[in-house]
């Protein structure tokens, strides 16, 4: 690697959470005969927070292009119950792939996974996780929040915000992601310590692409003063406050899109915790990048990216 290109290497290093990201408005071309192979797999849950990640991705590839890296990006849209096993089927499918190098992950939560992840450690690849990590498995490093700090911060915020009292609803989804887990019980644990007179209830979050104005209408009904979802179809819950004219009930979520910062300056959710999923895809990539390049190790096993909170104030 030149002089310059490590220069760059380590201002980048330097900043907060390997957040500086060059925006690009198309996909980089792919560099023929390349020194290295990586591979980038996950299954798109949700419209938004995914897109970032691509851009993500998509800046780093571009920048370390030169460098004989080319990157392949797998992006499934799975919305069978089996997906997975769909994700685990195409890490085997990878690790029959002798022109593959490294992979990066957004995994699901699952033994069987953790499993097949050492499996391709075993044959002589690198796996570095994203996002969510996964327990128990042979993963170079993780990038990402902690998601147990960020559940407790959303718990200080709405606690605050209906001032110690009343009743909040917990938006659950499926525990896709060991992300989703720690936030729920981050928040859940928070409540209980700081906010005792707060009556805690949980809702599927599932039901939430259903019908969303349905259930918030429920909620409200019965007595909701707050609402906080785990994940990033927050807006849901503010499009449906929006449809009833309610701005009595707080919300609290995750992630920023268009339909979330409109609803946060009409006060129809009132803070949004902001995961800056483009740092997150360009630093673990990164890392992948620099230890195929250099043989260079993660500085730990799981690298806390920052979190922000974002009110209308902020927008």
């Amino acid at each position: 690697m030149s002089s310059s290109a490590k220069a760059q290497n380590k201002k980048f290093l330097q900043q907060v959470s390997g957040l500086a990201i060059k925006e690009t408005k198309s996909r980089a071309p792919l560099q023929k005969n390349s020194a290295f192979k990586i591979a980038v797999v996950y299954t798109r849950t949700s419209k938004y927070y995914y897109p970032d990640i691509k851009e993500g991705f998509e800046a780093c590839a571009k920048d370390y292009l030169d460098f004989g890296i080319e990157v392949e990006l797998f992006i499934d849209d799975e919305k069978s119950p089996d997906y997975k096993e769909a994700q685990i089927r195409q890490l085997q499918k990878l690790q029959a792939r002798d022109d593959i190098d490294g992979i990066v992950l957004l995994p699901f939560e699952s033994k069987e996974l953790a499993q097949q992840i050492d499996n391709i450690v075993g044959a002589g690849k690198t796996v570095v996780a994203f996002g969510s990590d996964i327990s128990d498995s042979k993963r170079l490093c993780c990038v990402g929040p902690d998601g147990y700090k960020s559940g407790r911060i959303a718990a200080q915020i709405l606690g605050n915000y209906v001032c110690g009292k009343g009743k909040v609803f917990v938006m659950q989804i499926e525990q896709t992601h060991r992300q989703t887990s720690l936030r729920q019980r981050g928040f859940i644990e928070k409540m209980n310590e700081s906010f005792p007179d707060i009556q805690i209830a949980t809702q599927k979050g599932e039901d939430l692409l259903k019908d969303s104005l349905g259930l918030v209408k429920d909620m409200i009904e019965s007595g909701a003063s707050g609402i906080f979802s785990v994940s990033a179809n927050v807006y849901l819950i503010g499009q449906a406050l929006k449809e009833l004219s309610c701005k009595q009930v707080a919300v609290i979520g995750y992630d920023m899109s268009e339909k979330t910062q409109h609803l946060l300056e009409e006060n129809y959710i009132d803070a949004v915790i902001f995961q800056n999923p483009k740092s997150q895809a360009y630093t673990s990539l990164k890392i992948m990048c620099d230890y195929l390049l250099e043989g260079k190790l993660p500085i730990s096993p799981r690298i806390y990216s920052d979190v922000s909170i974002l009110t209308s104030e902020c927008l």
